[in-house]
């Protein structure tokens, strides 16, 4: 797992990522209350908005730290939108990507760079 300075991590699995919010990104944020999700097939870029995630006091933008194609959103964290709250860095991903540019990865921070 690696992480943007946007607070969103990335976790390779096959030839795809699992993105979410850091856990300092969701303290940050505070009660998640709503995501709107990205769309399945939809092109991301690097640094473009993944989606958008609401609180009881703001709306947030989270910034994508990979290009590529939305291939999958999670459907349980729609349906059950306090996953995200508990469960941030694992059971409440938002989306997978295919990765256009999979060494954008490379570039991300490691846990210890990014709690820095």
């Amino acid at each position: 797992m690696k992480y943007s300075k946007d607070h969103v991590w990335a976790k390779k699995e096959d030839q795809y990522f699992k993105l979410g919010i850091s856990s300092i990104g969701k303290k940050q944020i505070g009660e998640i209350v709503f995501v709107e999700f990205p769309n399945i097939g939809q092109i991301i870029k690097k640094d473009d908005v993944l989606c958008i995630v609401e609180s009881s006091k703001s709306a947030s933008d989270i910034i994508s730290p990979l290009s590529g194609k939305i291939v999958m959103v999670n459907e349980e964290l729609k349906k059950n939108i306090e996953i995200i709250n508990s469960s941030n860095e694992e059971k409440g991903w938002i989306c997978i990507i295919d990765p256009s540019s999979p060494s954008q990865f490379d570039l991300m921070l490691s846990k210890d760079q990014y709690e820095k």
